[in-house]
């Protein structure tokens, strides 16, 4: 693993330490005796407000106040209000914030504002320390600051001093609920961030040829990962529990380099992966306070002190322009699905720290799953501004990354993105074309999502295959500026482009668009379904997963059926060891098939998340009516792997010459983008087949009706070589009375794109 190389390197070079702040404590000098309690009443309030201006008077020590520079002059709203201040104290561990604690205190005089910025230590020794702070002014007015001191020997502060904010532009990114889409800041451009993954571990010219080829594709941002439960604290020697300053101090040149680029940062404080095999060596793991991932996150002492480092690597890095989302833990249901509960406890606590040091720029929270499930008890309410997938073993990347956007966007009325994504590992498939790039970030792209799906640039076999994706998607989305656009998912129907007479193309494949469920929360089984119109060869929904297991409710709903002689086949990829699985389906509460499958004589069997699967490729074929029916499965006993499902009797919508219509539209525009992609061309299609090293023969130009907004009306249409990045051909076209646009497709090889806009 990149972080565990990265964590040994930085282990020899650990230089310097931080605090975390603490709360003041009483003086012992300044308490009564318990006897005194029965005195008279004036006698005592007098004594005591006595006392209390004598220790005042007392605490205020310029003279301990070495240097106090403070960046107070020409400030405006967006500005980073920063400063350094050396104090003559002597103290054992700046990181023990009873050893030693340093505090600003911000006062708006005239606008209310009110927050105890915590100062972290630059470096120095225990009879000098330079600490430093910034922090984000977010609104105008007259300020007051003045900074404290604790230690177990003294407590004291500096004198108050005044300065002032002007009126400006804040400048932080901002999520908007109506306008999914894209983020948003005043009298800046509407952010559709684009971009990639990149190892927190790239350092040197590595880092810098890696941010300037991704900012030549058109990238506008990174995802950093930077692992720190693992790598911000000394797991063990004499500095075991400080902070790990070099690493601290690489999170920040990080960012340097990002914000010098123009470029944007998304901060993944953690991921499910920092507690596998690694996680042995982390701090709390080697000192006994959670020897384990499960105590880690049941562990009080391990949550405050995380919270602590959660805190201090937010005040160091909060001024930083460069980072425009928090992401406080990444892909949480990857983990132990029994204990998520405990998991969104110990989440919110994570979070409520990261807002809690960010309060004056208030920057949006994502917070990501590891798999397709709904985790509507962590994402309810406030827990996040964003919601993001990391997509897994799911067969079409496009699909899965704009299925995601459509359902969730609507069910949770708050965006939602695909923040990661990998290759299908049911079957170790290989395409070293990276298919899965292109395809999901093209999906992405005619999406609702505020982030489209982000590459992999942890793999430098990858790195090409995803600055050519992100070229791609960024050259179409500047020249018709979809950043700006309000985006919302359009449906359209697939179609045939040139009919087929082969029996072995008649059947119409749907792949699963998510990779599983949870049955057990109550929530779960309402987006196990699809729903399919064969009248407009149109898939109105599918949330459908790969991964079937017991207890979950499958729902199929088809509509327009021919006539008798159709069926419904479903192909098992998989079933888990051990016993038989039965799988039961009903249509109208009346059982139409109840079916054993045995997992015995499988010659191969694969473990995939702690259970083993058994590869016997099996099917279902259910006999469907004329008309509207809703098929429910149900399966007992065990798990399996559905590879697809089938209408058998239709024009294939899987083969070579079918496409798929990914469309989004913008109401307030009259506007509408597709990509039409050949469904054949899908990532793991491509990869089982290895098409990437074959020369694809061109589909001849077709016609497709389109729905517009508006009847008999003159709109401007551009159709866009997706791998050339240029326009090939543009001309006009003519509602007719009831709205339908037809369009000419003309030849292409995988893809082809378009846009439509209504003429002005």
């Amino acid at each position: 693993m990149i972080f565990s190389k990265y964590i040994n390197i930085l282990a020899a070079v650990l230089i310097a330490f931080a605090f975390a702040s603490c709360e003041k404590k009483p003086e012992p000098q300044k308490e009564q005796p318990v006897q005194q309690v029965a005195k008279k009443k004036k006698k005592k309030k007098a004594k005591k407000k006595k006392v209390v201006e004598e220790v005042k008077t007392a605490d205020v020590d310029a003279s301990r106040f070495l240097r106090i520079s403070v960046a107070d002059e020409n400030l405006s709203i967006g500005d980073v209000f920063e400063g350094e201040i050396d104090i003559a104290e002597q103290f054992k561990n700046p990181n023990n914030p009873s050893e030693i604690s340093v505090e600003l205190s911000l006062n708006g005089t005239s606008n209310g504002f009110s927050k105890t910025v915590h100062l972290f230590f630059k470096g120095g020794d225990e009879n000098k320390s330079t600490w430093k702070f910034s922090e984000i002014l977010s609104k105008a007015g007259d300020y007051k600051y003045a900074i404290s001191v604790r230690t177990p020997k003294n407590s004291y502060f500096s004198e108050e001093k005044s300065f002032s904010v002007g009126k400006g532009d804040l400048g932080i990114y901002r999520v908007s609920k109506k306008a999914t889409s894209r983020l948003y800041a005043k009298k800046k451009p509407a952010l559709r961030i684009k971009g990639a993954n990149i190892p927190f571990s790239m350092t040197g010219s590595i880092r810098t040829e890696a941010l300037d080829a991704l900012k030549a594709a058109g990238a506008n941002t990174v995802r950093i990962n930077i692992s720190a439960p693992i790598g911000f604290i000394v797991p063990s020697g004499s500095n075991a529990g400080k902070y790990n300053n070099a690493a601290v101090k690489n999170l920040e040149n990080f960012l340097k380099d990002v914000e010098s680029r123009g470029l944007k940062a998304i901060l993944t404080f953690a991921s499910a992966s920092d507690f596998g095999a690694f996680y042995k060596n982390s701090y709390f793991a080697r000192s006994g306070i959670a020897p384990t991932p499960q105590e880690f996150f049941s562990s009080q002492v391990a949550i405050k002190e995380y919270v602590a480092l959660v805190s201090h690597i937010v005040s160091r890095v909060g001024g930083s322009k460069a980072i425009v989302l928090w992401e406080p833990f990444s892909a949480i249901d990857a983990m132990q699905v029994d204990a998520l509960d405990t998991r969104a406890s110990w989440l919110t606590a994570a979070v409520a720290a990261v807002r809690d040091t960010d309060s004056s720029a208030k920057r949006p929270i994502l917070l990501s799953a590891g798999t397709s499930s709904e985790l509507e008890y962590i994402w309810s309410g406030d827990a996040c501004n964003i919601l993001g997938f990391a997509l897994s073993d799911v067969k079409d990347s496009a699909l899965s990354a704009w299925e995601h956007s459509a359902v969730f966007t609507k069910k949770y009325k708050k965006p939602v993105a695909t923040v990661a994504f990998s290759e299908p590992k049911a079957l170790s498939i290989e395409d070293p074309s990276f298919s899965t790039f292109r395809n999901a970030m093209w999906a992405g792209l005619m999406s609702n999502s505020p982030i489209l799906p982000l590459a992999d640039f942890k793999n430098p076999a990858a790195r090409s295959a995803a600055l050519a994706a992100i070229s791609e998607v960024a050259e179409f989305s500047k020249r018709f500026n979809l950043d700006s656009a309000n985006l919302s998912v359009l449906r359209l129907p697939d179609t045939i482009a040139v009919a087929s007479t082969a029996s072995t193309e008649n059947t119409f494949n749907i792949y699963p668009a998510f990779a599983e469920t949870y049955p057990n929360r109550e929530t779960s089984n309402d987006i196990a379904r699809i729903e399919i119109d064969l009248a407009e060869n149109l898939i109105e929904a599918n949330t459908i997963p790969s991964l079937w297991k017991p207890e979950a409710l499958i729902s199929a709903e088809i509509k327009n059926v021919k006539n008798d002689k159709s069926a419904l086949e479903i192909s098992i990829e998989s079933l888990s060891t051990g016993a038989d699985i039965e799988i039961v389906a009903s249509s109208e509460d009346a059982e139409i098939l109840r079916k054993k499958f045995s997992p015995a004589g499988a010659k191969i069997v694969r473990q995939e998340n702690g259970s083993n699967m058994a590869y016997v490729p099996q099917k279902i074929l259910i006999p469907l009516k004329k008309g509207n029916q809703t098929i429910n499965f149900q399966i007992i006993g065990g798990t399996m792997r559905v590879e697809m499902l089938s209408l058998r009797g239709y024009g294939s919508l899987n083969g070579a010459n079918a496409v798929h219509a990914f469309a989004a539209k913008d109401d307030t525009e009259d506007s509408i983008a597709i990509w039409f992609r050949r469904s054949g061309a899908d990532s793991y299609t491509v990869a089982k087949h290895k098409l990437y090293m074959r020369n694809i023969p061109k589909l001849r130009k077709f016609s497709y009706q389109l729905p517009v907004a508006s009847p008999d009306t003159i709109y401007d249409i551009v159709w866009w070589d997706t791998k050339a990045k240029k326009e090939i051909a543009a001309g006009t076209g003519k509602s007719t009375a009831d709205s339908v646009l037809k369009l000419t497709v003309p030849p292409f090889s995988t893809d082809v794109a378009c846009f439509i806009k209504k003429a002005q």
